[in-house]
C-alpha cells in the first residue's frame, strides 16, 4: 500500500490487520529482501510474485486509510487480509525515475536514470533490477505497462522474458503521451498468464488510467460537487511540474479560440477531485 504524508486523524481503522509493532514502524518482513549484495531471500514456497503499480493513487482517497467516500472497496477488503503499511514514502514525484527505484531498490540520486523523466536510460551494465535476480532463481518474468513513458527504450525490460508496452491511445490534451485503459492491460496480462505454464513467476502491472487528466466518469452520482465542499473552490493553472494549482495537460472542460490559443477550462477545484475519485 502506498502512502504520503500522515495527516492527523488518517490512521487504518483497527479493522485493518496491522502486523508492525510499536507505532506501526516494525512491520513483518517482506517476501524479497535485497541487500548492498545484490542478494535475495526467499520464502522456499513463495510461487508467484505480482507487483501492481496504481500511478499517481493517493493514499488518502482510499477506505482502508480512512476516506469517507467509496473510492476502493476492492481494495478495502483486500487491506483486510493483507499487510497494511502506515508508512510508506514514494522516492519521488515522477513516474520514471520513481520507477527505477522500485526496480532497482536505489533512491534516484544513486541509479542511472537519476530524476530524469524523459532523458535517459537505465544503465543495464551497471543496475541489476529486480526482474533479473528473479529470472536468476528460474522465475518466469513479465511486465505489462499502461504509459509510453516505461517503455522499453528506457530499459525497463531488464530481466524480463515479457515486456509487454503496446499503447493503444493517447491522453486527452497530449496527443503523443501514448497510453492504454486498464482494462487492455489486463487483457494481455490475463492471455499470457493463461497460456504460461511456468511453476514461478514474476509478474510487474503498471496501471495509468488514475493519472491525470480526470476524464473517467465511473459512478458519478456517488461523487457529487457538494462531497467536497458547499461553494466552488478556485483553481489556477501552473506551469507543468509547479506545485499550487494544476497543469495546462490537465485541465478539463477546455476552451480555444480559433487559433487554438486556451481562453477558458474549469476552474472549480471540487471538480477535478470528484473526477480523480469517480476513475
Amino acid at each position: 500500500m502506498a502512502g504520503a504524508e500522515e495527516k492527523e486523524g488518517r490512521h487504518p481503522t483497527n479493522e485493518y490487520r496491522d502486523r508492525g509493532k510499536g507505532d506501526g514502524f516494525e512491520i513483518e518482513k517482506p517476501w524479497i529482501s535485497l541487500n548492498t549484495e545484490t542478494e535475495i531471500s526467499l520464502k522456499k514456497d513463495v510461487k508467484i510474485i505480482i507487483l501492481i503499480v496504481l500511478d499517481t493513487l493517493r493514499w488518502d482517497h482510499l477506505g482502508c486509510y480512512g476516506y469517507d467516500l467509496p473510492t476502493s472497496p476492492s481494495i478495502d477488503q483486500f487491506a483486510k487480509e493483507a499487510t497494511l503499511y502506515r508508512y510508506a514514502f514514494s522516492t519521488g514525484s515522477y513516474t520514471v525515475p520513481v520507477h527505477a527505484s522500485l526496480l532497482t531498490g536505489k533512491y534516484p540520486s544513486n541509479h542511472s536514470l537519476f530524476f530524469r523523466q524523459l532523458d535517459g536510460e537505465l544503465n543495464v551494465g551497471r543496475e541489476i533490477t529486480l526482474a533479473e535476480i528473479l529470472r536468476s532463481r528460474h522465475f518466469c518474468t513479465a511486465g505489462f505497462v499502461g504509459s509510453c513513458v516505461l517503455r522499453k527504450e528506457f530499459r525497463f525490460d531488464a530481466g524480463f522474458d515479457v515486456y509487454d508496452d503496446r499503447m493503444t491511445s493517447h491522453e486527452a490534451n497530449r496527443p503523443k503521451a501514448l497510453i492504454r485503459d486498464g482494462f487492455e492491460t489486463n487483457r494481455a496480462f490475463f492471455d499470457f498468464a493463461k497460456s504460461n505454464s511456468s511453476e514461478k513467476c514474476f509478474y510487474f502491472l503498471h496501471y495509468f488510467d488514475i493519472h491525470g487528466p480526470y476524464t473517467k466518469d465511473v459512478q458519478p452520482n456517488l461523487f457529487p460537487l457538494t462531497a467536497y465542499g458547499k461553494i466552488p473552490q478556485p483553481l489556477e493553472r501552473v506551469p507543468d511540474g509547479f506545485p499550487g494549482g494544476i497543469p495546462e495537460y490537465q485541465l478539463l472542460r477546455i476552451k480555444r479560440d480559433a487559433e487554438g490559443n486556451l481562453i477558458d477550462f474549469e476552474k472549480d477545484r471540487r471538480f477535478y477531485l470528484a473526477q480523480y475519485d469517480r476513475g
